[in-house]
């Protein structure tokens, strides 16, 4: 046997359902308000009640047991960890190390190999001119002379010629074999 009941009849239920609940509950927060009043009122002392100036009592700080008990507590608070926020954004991101420095390795210029071929010297006077060249063109020099824009003649003879590379001031040798 199956008990069929109405839209109307199940609203009818679930609103008395309601409606009793909600009543219980008001019920129970108006006893509960009442016994905090009853409470306070059983807490205070009966000189407060009757009008009579309020007594002294010790502080905790004269009493030296419960100074001592109070002290330790408070240590132990301090000591205990601090709770921390869960929802306090964190980052896992690890820096990676900073580079290894690199080691500057000096780099010190060197002239260019020297592009001239000798010729030969000629004897003109106490002048002495050599004769260099590079390519196709030819070059007459003598002692202390600047040719090519970066080359100046510092020596010659005993079977080499000195010339100074101008842009690093390095001095280069050409060897002449001998040939006079």
């Amino acid at each position: 046997m199956t008990m069929a009941l109405s839209v109307g009849k199940k609203r009818l239920i679930l609103g008395g359902a309601l409606l009793l609940t909600l009543a219980t509950s008001a019920w129970l927060g108006m006893g509960q308000a009442g016994d905090k009043a009853d409470v306070a009122e059983l807490a205070k002392p009966a000189s407060a009640k009757l009008g009579a100036a309020p007594r002294r009592t010790a502080s905790v700080s004269s009493l030296p047991i419960l100074a001592k008990a109070r002290a330790e507590s408070e240590q132990e608070d301090e000591s205990e960890p601090e709770a921390t926020d869960a929802f306090k954004p964190h980052s896992w991101f690890v820096a990676p190390p900073p580079p290894r420095p690199v080691k500057a390795e000096v780099v010190v210029p060197v002239p260019p190999s020297l592009p001239f071929t000798y010729l030969g010297t000629v004897q003109d006077g106490e002048r002495r001119i050599v004769f260099l060249a590079k390519g196709e063109r030819l070059y007459t020099v003598s002692k202390g002379e600047i040719f090519d824009g970066q080359y100046r003649l510092e020596d010659e003879g005993r079977g080499r010629i000195e010339l100074v590379y101008l842009p690093l001031n390095a001095k280069q040798i050409l060897v002449t074999k001998g040939v006079s």
